[in-house]
């Protein structure tokens, strides 16, 4: 659907491309029936090679791709500190240069980052935009820092199988150690909800449209990637990257 809009795109701006190329004096020269007789020659140059209509949509899209690189790799430069670098994360190696954060569907891939890499500093956001007990567990995981057992937690809820309710949370809250009165006075403070809020209104900024999503370096992936994907974009971090 995409590449026929953009075929489309293509051959009305080509059509509008060569009728702006002609002079102004010309164009007020030509009658409505010339001006059909051109847009129709140009109409059935175009069917007659439709490569030329793909090969201005792929032109279209690198054009689009490479804008939208620009444009995310500013913002990344005008909210590195609130992406990597605020106290109230929770940072795995935190001497760690290249800097990543993750969530559930690419769990695996990135404990595994974790466990085999000595440079990639991880960052945890919560970002519950699934609903109540998607804020519920955001909470719940924001509250377990201060009892020193965030990553245990982490861990638990983001490789249970199916979809999480407020007891279930609470029962792999338990399970990795934390005292659960504790835990839910906890994510009753005002501070909680204060980050949460703030992590919500930075994917708004940084245009994050769902989950998962990671920033690795100067380099946005919106979506579950594999393991290979993943560390072939750690290895380009780390011989370039504007924000490292």
């Amino acid at each position: 659907m995409m590449r026929r809009d953009l075929a489309g795109k293509a051959l009305a701006t080509a059509v509008m491309v060569l009728m702006l190329a002609l002079p102004a004096s010309a164009q007020q020269a030509f009658t409505p029936q010339q001006k059909t007789a051109i847009e129709k020659m140009i109409h059935d140059y175009l069917i007659a090679n439709p490569e030329v209509l793909v090969e201005a949509a792929n032109v279209l899209e690198k054009r689009r791709e490479a804008e939208e690189k620009v444009a995310q790799t500013r913002l990344l430069k005008e909210n590195k500190a609130a992406l990597f670098a605020l106290a109230d994360d929770f940072v795995d190696n935190p001497d760690g240069r290249i800097q990543c954060g993750y969530c559930k569907r690419i769990h695996a891939a990135v404990k595994k980052l974790r466990a085999e890499t000595e440079d990639v500093r991880f960052v945890y956001k919560e970002y519950p935009i699934l609903g109540p007990v998607s804020e519920f567990a955001a909470r719940a995981a924001f509250a377990s820092r201060a009892q020193g057992k965030y990553a245990a937690f982490h861990d638990l809820m983001m490789g249970s199988q199916g979809r999480l309710s407020e007891r279930a949370v609470l029962s792999l809250a338990e399970k990795a150690g934390l005292d659960i009165a504790k835990l839910r006075a906890d994510m009753e403070a005002p501070a909680v909800q204060a980050v949460i809020q703030r992590n919500l209104q930075l994917g708004q900024t940084m245009g994050i449209r769902g989950t998962p999503a990671m920033f690795i370096g100067d380099t946005y992936v919106p979506g579950a990637i594999q393991y290979s994907q993943m560390t072939d974009i750690v290895a380009s971090t780390r011989e370039n990257c504007s924000i490292c």
